[in-house]
């Protein structure tokens, strides 16, 4: 059998009494750095970018994550809709029974603000950003430098910001396609007549927003949830806004019987008198709603069975989705086409 006998120079460096002999100076010190093994940092150096992706896909999948739960949160605030982590598609019912006392033109802007031209505008057009300023009597001043041909594209005279909904900005529309539009003029008390009442801007309810344009008039948008219109001012006797009365100016066209509806609508709402709008043909409150969910639903991807589970509700089409008396299929078909349509175009009719 072969014995297996140590170096010399381990022979050399123990002592006879069996101890090894160590050098001083190869004796670790106390305040040495311990190495980790490398073989950690190669790995963490060679596959980061996968572990990052693996655990992003992780938080995104789990219900309760916090990316997740943001994710749906912002989608709440900017419209209302939400795709989960499966594709599954999430609305906010209260979001759409808070429009059902919108005037027209609050819908044609719940509409309008969807697309997806109109996002791609407003994101390219800084340079006609409107100056904003908040009077001291509470009236909203806005000042745009110059005209905005894109914004004239699309029927308004500067873009809002579209994740803002009708309840928290002021569109307004070119007076040729907004019916509720009427000319006025801004007065002198001492040049009106003993028999006229004037009329004080001042004391119309609700709220007051004005725009200023180059090469155009001056606008006074008056909103409340309820109600919107608008009054082109022609400002020849007194600069606006520091006028503090108004004169209606009624032509051949304010005789035509929906225009003296309008004005009836106008004098209803200075005299402080609370009344709904008279619905259109076609676009009743209730309708509009149901197509601003199909509209959603179907920006956000969701299947047309899913969209008709939110508007009519699951239980509903069970029974009767691809033939039946109600046909839910084909009238979820039809609600997504009119409100891409209303979304592109139609939105005017509103108006």
């Amino acid at each position: 059998m072969r014995t297996l006998r140590p170096s010399k120079a381990r022979m050399a460096a123990t002592s006879s009494s069996g101890i090894r002999k160590v050098n001083r100076h190869q004796m670790p010190s106390r305040h040495a750095r311990i190495s980790p093994d490398p073989g950690v940092f190669f790995y963490l150096s060679e596959y980061w970018p996968t572990i990052c992706i693996l655990w992003l896909i992780v938080c995104l999948g789990a219900s309760g994550g916090a990316p997740a739960s943001v994710f749906r949160r912002f989608a709440a605030l900017s419209g209302g809709t939400a795709m989960t982590h499966r594709g599954q598609w999430r609305y906010h019912t209260g979001l759409y029974d808070r429009l059902l006392t919108l005037p027209y033109s609050g819908w044609a802007w719940e509409f309008k603000r969807r697309d997806p031209a109109l996002l791609k505008a407003y994101r390219s057009l800084t340079a006609f950003a409107p100056a904003v300023l908040q009077r001291s009597d509470g009236s909203t001043l806005i000042r745009q430098p110059i005209r905005c041909p894109v914004a004239e594209h699309f029927g308004l005279h500067f873009l809002p910001d579209p994740r803002k909904s009708a309840y928290e900005t002021t569109p307004f529309w070119l007076p040729d396609i907004m019916s509720a539009n009427m000319d006025a003029a801004a007065a002198i008390a001492e040049k009106l007549r003993e028999s006229d009442r004037p009329l004080n801007w001042r004391n119309i309810p609700g709220r007051k927003t004005f725009l200023m344009v180059p090469g155009r008039r001056t606008k006074l948008n008056i909103a409340s949830d309820t109600y919107t219109a608008q009054l082109a001012i022609d400002p020849s006797e007194a600069p606006v806004p520091l006028a503090i009365y108004l004169t209606l100016q009624i032509g051949a066209r304010h005789l035509i019987r929906d225009n003296l509806r309008l004005l009836q609508d106008f004098a209803d709402h200075c005299c402080g008198l609370k009344f709904d709008c008279r619905p259109l043909r076609g676009y009743a409150p209730d309708k509009l709603k149901r197509t601003l969910i199909a509209l959603d639903g179907s920006l956000a991807g969701a299947s047309q069975r899913e969209i008709g589970a939110a508007i009519f509700g699951e239980d509903q089409i069970k029974s009767d989705w691809d033939t039946g008396v109600h046909a839910f299929k084909s009238r979820t078909r039809r609600l997504i086409r009119k409100g891409r349509d209303l979304m592109e175009k139609d939105y005017r009719d509103l108006l």
